[in-house]
């Protein structure tokens, strides 16, 4: 259920309907729908992993969408189908899935368990609105995969893409198929953040640094939290430059990165436009500034404590 919570936020926090205008032609894709913007918007068809060794899922598919929300019945078939695809482009093999059988290599071995939830509306001014004529499409995917590691412990890794495009009805007749591009889109961006974090889990420094150039968002993702954890000082350099051009929720991985490697000052300047972030980012921004303890960090923390219009991120800048 954390999408579902995730999206109440979301939808809480969104502008105004578009004001009254001409129809626009109407798009033929969920590109065409809206200029892409890395936090908020799947980034088109990521390139799936290359690795021989793919994993094999079974995979269960869960709509959060409440049926008084839905503005277009996709179906269990679809959202099945649509979410199978998208792992498998991802780079994964889907088991039971008509995209394909899985490969001789990959059948023989126990599969791995991966949970999606969908949520997808139409909003205005901020609420679900099946009805509306024009505003804005919403959509979530959050999924989850279960990995088993070298010492034989498993572990659940996420990855999420949350979006939304304005619409208007007269000009967007098929919601149907602009919702099934949108949540495939997103969903296939889900899985590969989840792909890119098994394929850097153990990757060296060297490696790690060419993925923080990587053109793609997922791959850097992946390639930030393996800095975070290796916190060699090699890799300061590259994340101070990734930070200036970042964008959602690698701000906030590139902020606990930083702090795992004692870089206080990139960190200390994110709190002053923490308020601009959204809530999921500003919590990984004040886990960084947490972990900096210096006494810019503590002083940029009681500031947010005091005066953060989020409930959560004012508890947790007072350790809550």
């Amino acid at each position: 259920m954390r999408l579902l919570l995730v999206l109440v936020t979301f939808v809480a926090c969104q502008r105004s309907t578009p004001a009254a205008a001409p129809a626009p032609p109407a798009p033929s894709s969920a590109e065409a729908l809206a200029a892409p913007a890395p936090e908020i918007r799947p980034s088109g068809v990521p390139e799936a992993p290359t690795e021989p060794d793919r994993l094999a899922l079974v995979v269960t598919v869960e709509d959060l969408t409440l049926s008084a929300e839905r503005p277009v019945a996709l179906g269990e078939e679809t959202l099945r189908a649509l979410v199978a695809e998208a792992a498998e482009a991802a780079g994964f093999v889907v088991i039971g899935a008509t995209p394909s059988a899985a490969p001789p290599d990959t059948a023989a071995k126990k599969p791995s368990k991966a949970t999606v939830e969908l949520h997808y509306a139409l909003t205005t001014d901020g609420k679900v609105d099946p009805r509306a004529e024009r505003g804005l499409l919403t959509w979530g995917v959050m999924t989850g995969v279960r990995v088993v590691g070298p010492d034989g412990l498993a572990e659940v890794l996420e990855g999420a893409s949350i979006g939304e495009a304005p619409f208007v009805r007269e000009a967007l007749p098929d919601l149907g198929a602009a919702f099934r591009e949108v949540l495939q889109t997103g969903a296939r961006s889900a899985f590969l953040d989840v792909a890119m974090q098994l394929r850097y889990a153990s990757a060296p420094v060297s490696d790690v640094l060419s993925g923080l150039r990587a053109m793609q968002r997922e791959e850097r993702w992946a390639a930030t939290r393996r800095a975070a954890a290796l916190g060699d000082a090699q890799l300061t350099k590259r994340l101070v430059a990734n930070l200036e051009g970042a964008e959602g929720l690698e701000i906030g991985l590139i902020a606990v990165a930083l702090a795992r490697l004692g870089v206080a000052p990139p960190v200390e300047q994110l709190a002053e436009r923490i308020d601009g972030l959204p809530e999921s980012v500003a919590l990984l921004v004040v886990d960084a500034l947490a972990g900096l303890g210096t006494p810019g960090a503590k002083a940029a923390l009681a500031r947010i404590a005091k005066s953060h219009a989020e409930a959560r991120v004012r508890a947790a800048a007072r350790g809550e």
